[in-house]
C-alpha cells in the first residue's frame, strides 16, 4: 500500500512539474543512457514514452492521412500500401525510387524553386517496407508498420554525385541544400522528421537527410509554433 502511494505521488508531480521520471533510458550505441524529455509530462504520456517500445503498438484507421503519426508506439498495418504511389524521374532521384503522387508534386514544385537557387535536391529512398525487426530500441532501423517510408509521404535525401556507402557520409548536415530545406520546406508541405538532440522524442538519432510530408498547412503551423518535432505536434493538436 506504501509503494503504491509512492508511485501515485510520483506520478502526480510528473504531471505538475512538467517531468517524466518514469521515462525509459534509450541504451543503444550512439543515444544518450538518461534522456531528459523536451516535452511536458502530459505529451510524453500521449505518445506513450513510458512504455517499451513497439509493445502493443495503437493501430492508425487511416494510413493514407497526410498527417498519420508513426513511431515506435503508433503504426500503420504492416501490409499496408498506398494506391497513388509513382516513379521520380531520374533527374531527381535514384532509379525506381516512389513516393506518393501528392507528396511528389509537392516535392517537384519545391525542387525547381531549389534549383533556381543553384541547388540539386536528390533523393536516393522513397516508398519502402521495413520486413525485419532489430532491437527495439535501434535509433536506425524502425520495425514493420512503423516507418514513415512506408506510407509513400517520406524519402531520404542525399548529394547527387558522389556514392557513399550510407547515408550519413554524405554528412548532408553540412550542405547548402540542408540550409535551405530547413528554412524554406514548410512552405511546401515538408518536414524534418528526426531533428538533432529530439532522440528522447522520436526515438530515433539525427537523421538530416529524412523529409517527410505533411502538408503546408501543418508544416507551417509547426514553424509558427516552435514545434519542430511532428511528434509534440500531434499529441498537442492532433491526438484527440
Amino acid at each position: 500500500m506504501y509503494v503504491k502511494r509512492i508511485l501515485a505521488l510520483m506520478l502526480l508531480g510528473a504531471l505538475v512539474f512538467g517531468l517524466a521520471p518514469f521515462a525509459l533510458a534509450i541504451k543503444q550505441e550512439g543515444s544518450v543512457e538518461s534522456p531528459e524529455y523536451g516535452a511536458n509530462a502530459a505529451i510524453a504520456l500521449k505518445l506513450r514514452l513510458d512504455e517499451e517500445n513497439y509493445k502493443n503498438p495503437v493501430l492508425s484507421l487511416d494510413p493514407s492521412s497526410t498527417s498519420v503519426f508513426i513511431s515506435k508506439h503508433f503504426c500503420i498495418p504492416k501490409a499496408y500500401k498506398p494506391e497513388n504511389l509513382v516513379y521520380v524521374d531520374k533527374q531527381y532521384a535514384k532509379k525506381g525510387v516512389r513516393l506518393r503522387e501528392d507528396c511528389l508534386n509537392a516535392f517537384l514544385t519545391m525542387a525547381l524553386d531549389m534549383q533556381k537557387e543553384g541547388l540539386s535536391p536528390y533523393i536516393k529512398s522513397g516508398y519502402r517496407v521495413n520486413r525485419k525487426r532489430g532491437s527495439a530500441n535501434n535509433i536506425w532501423y524502425a520495425w514493420p508498420g512503423h516507418s514513415e517510408h512506408q506510407t509513400g509521404l517520406a524519402f531520404d535525401l542525399c548529394l547527387k554525385g558522389p556514392k557513399k556507402k550510407s547515408l550519413s557520409a554524405y554528412k548532408y548536415e553540412t550542405t547548402n541544400e540542408y540550409d535551405w530545406l530547413c528554412k524554406n520546406a514548410y512552405k511546401y508541405g515538408f518536414i524534418l522528421s528526426y531533428p538533432e538532440g529530439k532522440t528522447d522524442i522520436t526515438g530515433f538519432a539525427f537523421e538530416p537527410w529524412h523529409w517527410r510530408y505533411v502538408g503546408t498547412y501543418i508544416a507551417t503551423d509547426m514553424k509558427q509554433n516552435g514545434l519542430s518535432t511532428f511528434h509534440e505536434y500531434w499529441a498537442k493538436y492532433l491526438s484527440d
